[in-house]
């Protein structure tokens, strides 16, 4: 039966009125920073959201002239880097081009962010609307779908996981055609825009979609009976797939032609909910910021831009009320389950508690099915909160409670949703120089330029300063995902990301610069580390032009061509070598000077002075929450229950299998790699970064630095080598093992000894079970 036209008008005047509700919602809770900031600002914090605007400006950019949009040497200059597997936010960058054009991608980047939370809530309460049939209850269906934990989280800096409006939408159309309300045809066509448009905002979307829609259909054919037919949606479903599919096989194709990661692009163990994270909020609601809550939450795995398990207390009760009330319904069953397998997904491989891994759990199946492994957990609860606006719209409107309860319920429900109140916390400011802004870097910079950005990478702006200048240099560092396996190799890049010390940086900068043949670097004189890189570029003989309120360093033509053929083994050898004998100096000095055994750590070693000033302590460096946070650093130090010392060495196994071969025989325990998380992450063979445990007695470790300071080793006692000067190893490379460690280390003084075969998997298995048991106990001490 047709809908008369003023009963069309009706439903269309309460779907604007909605919306403008969760506009109005989005401006105050999001856009309130922005109005009257004297200086650029972004939604959202870190330099997460400039990846995004880089690819807003991209997509148009490449497209318009007529540049191949799918991969690029701009970026990781020379490598050909492939666009394809990240965020590349292909839809909302034509859609919003422009208004790109004329103001800009940080422009274009705030409206797509305050305009997600309202699309999404939307068309969740269409969806709830259509479920419930009541109003106000869909409403704030909408708004616990399109301003729940899981989106404040991401809209602190992640465009393409608020893009999620799809979602609700794929639901809706499938309800539609069920009761008959949509033809074949008009459900084919409208399930392949919305898996197309989802897609296009982010592939990782649709691939979930797929995931939880499939555990849906297949709960539905047991649980719903015959007449609603599902099954004939499947082959209907698979049609949109096919035509989704074929619409977006260029890039499809272009993906898959680059080759698919092997392993994990981030961590699955560290993206987990925290079983007590279901209840417990973090800092993004209001209630999160109580500062008994915020100490819990700071226990969590992973960080503020990921964490969204928070199912609130008020709606888990309605949840539970609900479902035990009207059990007796197969649609009741279907919402309890999808609900309960969505959790336990989001719990990911390992259960946490408290920020502690506990036994296995079923996500570790999916870190083996390909596009699957690739999605982290927590993203997971998306759907979980899908979940709960359907059931507390259908509660609110079906329940027998009395309509004081029902009020009581919503003010309980809409507290505990309530977001940061600070302003300041949902926007941050931006570097935004005049030497960009004003296109003064057309005086200075040419195409044929390389341009090395300090700060680096995730730390830096230079995503957003290279969109700005039309992309019209190349550089040697980007941010999207990780790094390439060339640039993640060379020690100088974890000494621009703050993560890894680094013994002689200002040589191994040379090799950088010539390496990749940078003609270029520019300094942000306001970021935290500027003295730092004055400092080290100082070291290397550059001095700064200051311009447009940024430092500009012109590198001389084949100043550093000494040290181009320098290979990265080489390099992280003699960094890794020179890493441990400071390390291992430092330990002695802390005990020799009466330092308690049971005291020793890494902390104690910064806190005595003992180690090089420009090594940087941990404890000081923007907070990354980990499970295992010290081991992301080059080393680490502590004390183990018997009074031995307990040393981790974190490379490539080409770089610290030399000091495993070395000191085997000192060592009362050598584990490598040692982390149960240290597995191929799709890196090239002996190419993945790992961290080897080494526990030495007191007296074997004294033994240790007096050898290393009397003897002759190449890469702890000679200086690096000099302009002109290239090693042996660097003119008679040998792949053989221990041909290399021959050349490496002078053996002249030491004992002859068997040959060290590699341990069994069974063997690695069984030292990585020891290890990780005696780090429970009082080893985790630090």
């Amino acid at each position: 039966m047709r809908k008369s036209k003023s009963s069309i008008s009706a439903s269309v005047a309460c779907l604007i009125f909605a919306a403008l509700v969760y506009l109005v919602a989005s401006l105050l809770i999001f856009g309130r920073g922005l109005v009257g900031a004297h200086q650029l600002m972004q939604l959202g914090h870190s330099s997460d959201p400039t990846h995004d605007m880089w690819f807003l400006k991209w997509w148009p950019y490449a497209i318009s002239h007529h540049i191949n949009p799918f991969h690029t040497r701009l970026l990781w200059y020379p490598v050909d880097t492939t666009l394809m597997w990240t965020s590349t936010v292909f839809l909302p960058a034509i859609v919003m081009a422009p208004i790109t054009s004329a103001w800009g991608p940080v422009v274009s980047y705030n409206i797509l962010m305050l305009a997600a939370p309202v699309i999404a809530a939307t068309a969740a309460f269409m969806l709830c609307y259509k479920l419930s049939s009541a109003y106000w209850s869909s409403v704030l269906g909408g708004f616990i779908f399109g301003f729940s934990p899981y989106m404040m989280t991401h809209m602190l800096g992640h465009l393409v996981l608020v893009m999620i409006f799809p979602v609700p939408l794929a639901v809706l159309v499938t309800l539609y055609r069920l009761d008959g309300s949509l033809s074949r045809r008009g459900y084919v066509a409208a399930l392949t825009a919305l898996l197309t448009i989802a897609f296009l905002c982010s592939p990782e979307i649709p691939t979930t979609m797929t995931l939880f829609g499939g555990l849906a259909l297949a709960l539905g054919l047991v649980l719903f009976p015959a007449e609603y037919q599902i099954k004939t949606l499947l082959p209907e479903i698979g049609i949109a797939y096919g035509l989704m599919i074929l619409i977006i096989s260029p890039l499809l194709v272009t993906m898959l032609a680059y080759g698919m990661p092997h392993g994990m692009l981030w961590s699955a163990s560290n993206y987990s909910a925290d079983l007590v994270g279901f209840i417990i909020p973090e800092r993004t609601t209001a209630i999160g910021t109580i500062p008994a809550i915020a100490k819990i939450s700071n226990r969590f795995s992973g960080t503020i831009f990921e964490n969204s398990a928070c199912l609130t207390i008020p709606l888990i009760v309605i949840a539970a009320i609900y479902l035990a009330s009207t059990w007796e319904s197969a649609g009741t069953k279907l919402l309890a389950l999808m609900l309960a397998c969505i959790c336990i997904a989001a719990m990911g491989p390992r259960l946490h508690f408290m920020g502690k891994m506990k036994f296995w759990m079923p996500w570790a199946i999916a870190e083996r099915m390909p596009f699957i492994k690739q999605a982290l957990p927590l993203r997971m609860m998306l759907y979980a909160f899908l979940v709960l606006a359907i059931v507390t719209a259908m509660w609110l409107a079906n329940s027998p409670a009395t309509t004081r309860m029902k009020s009581i319920a919503v003010i309980f429900v809409i507290a505990f949703l309530l977001p940061n109140p600070s302003s300041a916390f949902w926007v941050s400011p931006l570097s935004d120089p005049a030497f960009f802004k004003e296109r003064i870097y057309q005086q200075y910079l040419t195409p044929d330029d390389v341009v090395l950005t300090l700060p680096y990478s995730f730390y830096g702006y230079e995503m957003l300063w290279h969109a700005q200048a039309d992309f019209s240099f190349r550089m040697v560092g980007a941010w999207i995902t990780e790094e390439p396996y060339q640039f993640r190799r060379l020690p100088i890049v974890g000494y621009f990301q703050r993560v890894f010390d680094l013994p002689e940086a200002p040589e191994h900068l040379k090799a950088f610069l010539a390496r990749y043949h940078v003609t270029v670097v520019i300094v942000d004189p306001s970021d935290m580390d500027a003295d730092r890189w004055r400092g080290i570029l100082a070291d290397v003989g550059l001095k700064p032009i200051e311009t447009g309120g940024i430092l500009l360093y012109r590198v001389p033509q084949n100043a550093f061509s000494a040290y181009a053929n320098i290979s990265a083994d080489q390099l992280e050898q003699r960094a890794v070598a020179m890493r441990f004998k400071i390390v291992v100096n430092a330990v002695n000095k802390y005990l020799d000077h009466g330092g308690p055994i049971r005291h020793l750590k890494s902390e104690a070693l910064f806190d005595r002075d003992l180690l090089p000033a420009d090594w940087p302590d941990y404890r000081k460096l923007p907070p990354v929450r980990m499970v295992e946070q010290r081991y992301r650093h080059s080393w680490s130090v502590w004390s183990t229950r018997d009074r031995n010392v307990t040393i981790t060495l974190r490379g490539t196994s080409i770089a610290v299998e030399p000091l495993r071969e070395k000191y085997s025989s000192a060592a009362s325990r050598i584990v490598f790699p040692f982390l149960f998380h240290d597995r191929d992450p799709g890196f090239p063979p002996n190419g993945t970064p790992l961290t080897m445990l080494m526990v030495f007695n007191i007296d074997s470790l004294h033994a240790i630095g007096q050898q290393l300071s009397a003897q002759r080793v190449a890469e702890v006692a000679d200086k690096f080598w000099p302009k002109g000067s290239i090693p042996i190893s660097a003119r008679q490379p040998t792949p053989a093992r221990s041909k290399i460690l021959s050349i490496i280390y002078d053996r002249s003084e030491d004992p002859p000894r068997p040959s060290i075969r590699p341990a069994s998997p069974r063997v690695r298995a069984r030292s990585n079970a020891e290890a990780r048991g005696k780090l429970d106990g009082t080893e985790r001490s630090n």
